[in-house]
C-alpha cells in the first residue's frame, strides 16, 4: 500500500522526479566546473568592513547579503532548492494553462537546458533570479489568498534586487496578480490583498539595496555593470550569446591584477578606460553611461552587423 501510494505522488507530482535527477547532475557539475567566487569574494571584504562605496556597485546587492549570510557550500544548497521549486512551478503553469503533458515537457526543456545546468553550479545571482520569477508567476496566475499574493510580492521583488533588469517582467506579474484579486468582491477584501502584497514588493526590491548602502556608505542604486556587459555583447567581436571582453581590457586585467587583489577586475578596468576617456574623474554610474552610449552607437552605426548577433 504504502508503495502505491508513492507511485501515485509521484505520477501526480513528476516534478520531483525530474528535480531530484537534476539536483544529482547539477551536483556533479558543480563539482567538476570551477564556481565563480567572487561574490564570496565581496562578500569576504564586506564582513572586515573594507568593501567600498564604489566596489559596491557592480555586485547584486541581495545575492551579496546572502553571500555575506551563508558559505559558499550553503548557496549552492540554496541553488538546488530554487531548481526544484523553479520545475514545480513550470510544470503546474504547463499544466494549467495547457495539460499535463505540456507541464512535463517545458520541465524537461527547461530541466536539462544548458545556461539552467551552467547557472546552477556557478554562484551568481541569475540562478535565483530565474526562481523569483517562476515561482512568483505561477503564485500570481495560480494561487489565491492574502498569504500568496504577499509572498508573490517577496519573489517578484527580490528579483529586482537580484538584478535590476528583472523589473518589467516583475512588474507584469504583479499586474497579473493585480488583475486576478480585482476580480474579488468588496474594495476592503482586494485591499487587504493588495496592500501588503504591495508592501512586500517594496520591501524585498528596495531593503537588500539600503541595506549594502547603510554598510558600505554608497549612495542607494546599483550599476550591476549592466552597460558593460551590454557592450560586450554588442561589439562586431561578438558571439551573439556570450560576452566578448576587449583585448585591451584583458591585458590591463591581467596588469592590474598582480598589483590589486580585488573580485572583478574586469569592472575596475572598464571604469578607469571610461575616466581616462573622459578625462574626469566618473561615477560609478557616469561610467555605465558611458558604455552604454558606445553600446548605441554600434547599434546606429552597424545595425547589420548589429542584428547578425
Amino acid at each position: 500500500m504504502r508503495e502505491s501510494r508513492v507511485a501515485r505522488a509521484l505520477v501526480a507530482h513528476p516534478w520531483i522526479v525530474v528535480g531530484v535527477a537534476q539536483a544529482l547532475l547539477g551536483a556533479w557539475l558543480a563539482r567538476s566546473s570551477p564556481a565563480f567566487t567572487k561574490y564570496p569574494q565581496f562578500a569576504g571584504l564586506l564582513r572586515t568592513n573594507s568593501l567600498t562605496a564604489e566596489q559596491s556597485s557592480p555586485p547584486s546587492p541581495l545575492y551579496l547579503l546572502c553571500n555575506f549570510l551563508w558559505p559558499p557550500l550553503a548557496m549552492q544548497l540554496l541553488h538546488f532548492g530554487a531548481a526544484l521549486f523553479s520545475l514545480r512551478s513550470v510544470f503546474r503553469l504547463g499544466r494549467a494553462f495547457l495539460d499535463g503533458w505540456a507541464g512535463v515537457a517545458a520541465m524537461l526543456l527547461l530541466a536539462f537546458s544548458r545556461p539552467f545546468l551552467v547557472y546552477e553550479a556557478v554562484l551568481e545571482p541569475d540562478f535565483l533570479l530565474m526562481a523569483c520569477l517562476c515561482v512568483g508567476l505561477e503564485l500570481a496566475l495560480l494561487s489565491e489568498g492574502r498569504a500568496a499574493a504577499v509572498a508573490c510580492g517577496v519573489l517578484l521583488g527580490a528579483a529586482v534586487s537580484l538584478r535590476p533588469l528583472a523589473l518589467p517582467t516583475s512588474l507584469i506579474g504583479a499586474a497579473l496578480l493585480c488583475v486576478r484579486t480585482l476580480r474579488l468582491e468588496g474594495a476592503a477584501r482586494r485591499l487587504k490583498v493588495l496592500a501588503p502584497a504591495a508592501l512586500a514588493f517594496a520591501l524585498a526590491a528596495a531593503g537588500p539595496v539600503l541595506t549594502v548602502s547603510a554598510m558600505t556608505g554608497a549612495r542607494p542604486g546599483m550599476t550591476m555593470s549592466g552597460m558593460t556587459v551590454l557592450y560586450e555583447g554588442s561589439r562586431p567581436e561578438s558571439v551573439g550569446d556570450g560576452a566578448a571582453p576587449p583585448l585591451l581590457l584583458k591585458l590591463l586585467e591581467r596588469q592590474v591584477g598582480r598589483e590589486l587583489k580585488l573580485p572583478d577586475l574586469a569592472h575596475v578596468v572598464y571604469r578607469d578606460l571610461a575616466r581616462a576617456a573622459a578625462g574626469e574623474k566618473l561615477t560609478p554610474e557616469q561610467c555605465q553611461r558611458y558604455w552604454g552610449e558606445l553600446s548605441r552607437a554600434f547599434l546606429r552605426e552597424h545595425p547589420a552587423a548589429f542584428a547578425r548577433l
